[in-house]
Formats: C-alpha cells, structure tokens, sequence
C-alpha cells in the first residue's frame, strides 16, 4: 500500500504576497512608460481621423479633446498630411485619482493622401474638439473634362484613322 503524502501548503500566503507585489511593480513600471509615450487609443493610433473625398477636395477631421488650437501643428507636403501637437495633463493639485484613462503627451500622425494637395489653400479650425482641415487639391491633381468634339475636318489631321463620320 503506498503512502499519499499531501504538499504543506504553509507556503501559499507568502507565495500570494510575492505574486500581489510584483504585480504592484509591473503596475508601476508600465505606467511610468505609458506616461512618456505617445498618445494612443485602442486601435494604438492617435487622433482618430476620418478622410473623405468631396468637389475637389480632401476633408479631413482629426479628434483631438483637451488639445487647444495653439498647440497643434499642421503641415502638408506633396500629398503627406502631418499632424503634431501636445495634450497637457490637468494639474488639479493634491489629487487622489481613482481612474486615469486621458493620456496626456505629445502626438505626431503622418498621413498619405491619395492626391497631391494645394499647401497654400488649406484652411483648417478646431470647434469643439474636431479638427476640420479643408485640403484643395493640387490643380495638376484635378481631373480633367476633355471635350468631345462632334465631327472634323479631314485636313485636320494626318490619322491613319477616320473619325469623321
């Protein structure tokens, strides 16, 4: 008959504590990262945009909440849209928070847009949060109407093709 010996579990609750502190400094550490990192969101991408195509031009809407107006900065080169800015954190004093999900940082977004853009007509306002930037494109970017003509004369052209009728 063999002898079932049962492991001292005495051990456990200082086991529990090791556990309980280095999760305390993974906490720790990791906050202290995301403190110095760029601003992300879920999808790791900060502002959201939405792009869209309308009467020649590009519109292009960045979410930036908490980031006042001076702080952003735009430029356009070619068909590269960069955004960059800074989000300051609130200093409320002597706080306890119970929830800190607002990151607070600088951010940087480049862009590629699907035409080249007119630097010199964009116009861009923040209300309400919303960055709305109105991005002409370029008039070589444009596309053309080319007139159909409705017959010729055949002096007109040396064509090995008849297109007169």
């Amino acid at each position: 008959m063999a002898i079932v010996r049962f492991p001292n579990f005495s051990y456990f609750p200082s086991l529990f504590q090791e556990m309980e502190r280095l999760r305390s400094e993974m906490d720790r550490l990791f906050t202290g990262l995301m403190e110095r990192a760029p601003l992300t969101v879920d999808s790791g991408v900060f502002p959201a945009l939405n792009v869209i195509e309308e009467n020649g031009k590009i519109l292009v809407n960045a979410e930036l909440p908490g980031v006042k107006p001076e702080d952003i900065e735009i430029s356009v080169e070619g068909n590269t849209l960069s955004l960059r800015g800074e989000r300051k954190r609130e200093d409320l004093g002597n706080v306890s928070y119970h929830r800190r999900e607002r990151t607070a940082g600088k951010f940087q977004r480049a862009l590629t847009l699907p035409v080249e853009i007119n630097a010199e007509a964009v116009e861009a306002k923040c209300v309400h949060g919303v960055l709305k930037l109105v991005l002409p494109k370029a008039e070589h970017a444009r596309a053309k109407k080319i007139p159909v003509l409705s017959g010729r004369k055949t002096s007109d052209s040396a064509s090995i093709v008849d297109i007169s009728s």
